[in-house]
């Protein structure tokens, strides 16, 4: 047997047909079966709901037309932008996972600050991924319209936030505590005893930020 490749576009028929010589009945018979191809939009999705400044974005892309070359692993180009930075990252490559697979994945490193290669964001932003189908699943009713693959293809976008939700220019303090010197809780004070007032701020913003903390001690009397 010999492998025959052929062009084809979604919407295609194919028409496969087979002559045998010497059928069930030691006759000819001809033996034919025909497919059509067919096309689907994208699944898109982050690894995460949202994330930190400073975090590697993740994306996993499921397009099995995208799958163009069953022996090796396939790259599709995306675009990422943020609120900090609109014009982005034109050239993020999605590889596919495997020969084969139709599975591809993105990693989109951030930073607070302009740097070669990193999306730059700031807490607060959404960021925006798009990715053009060569072939979605309307290619077919598109080509007939405007006769060109470019006038066929079709964007997707697919986005997420930094920050987790936290709201810029705010801290989130957890309940403050009193513990000794050494780091131990106190569960109860008394008098003359040397105590350290404790609590952990988380600073929403990606800057550096001063903060004030007011300790107020009042007489049980």
């Amino acid at each position: 047997t010999n492998d025959v490749t052929i062009n084809v576009l979604p919407g295609d028929i194919v028409s496969i047909r087979y002559e045998d010589q010497h059928g069930v009945n030691g006759q000819r018979t001809t033996i034919s079966k025909t497919v059509q191809v067919v096309s689907k939009d994208p699944m898109m999705n982050f690894s995460k709901t949202s994330y930190a400044v400073g975090d590697t974005l993740m994306l996993t892309i499921d397009d099995t037309d995208a799958n163009r070359d069953p022996d090796t692993a396939d790259i599709l180009t995306l675009r990422a932008t943020s609120t900090t930075d609109p014009v982005g990252l034109t050239n993020v490559q999605a590889i596919e996972t495997g020969p084969n697979t139709g599975v591809f994945q993105a990693i989109i490193p951030t930073s607070s600050t302009f740097s070669t290669g990193a999306l730059q964001v700031n807490n607060g932003d959404t960021v925006t991924v798009v990715y053009e189908d060569q072939f979605p699943a309307n290619f077919r009713q598109k080509f007939d319209q405007t006769g060109t693959l470019a006038g066929s293809s079709q964007k997707f976008s697919l986005t997420t936030t930094i920050g987790g939700g936290g709201t810029p220019n705010t801290a989130t303090p957890t309940t403050p505590g009193l513990f000794n010197l050494d780091g131990s809780s106190v569960t109860a004070v008394t008098t003359g005893q040397q105590v350290v007032v404790g609590t952990t701020v988380k600073n929403n913003d990606s800057q550096t930020r001063t903060m004030t903390v007011f300790v107020e001690v009042r007489d049980a009397d």
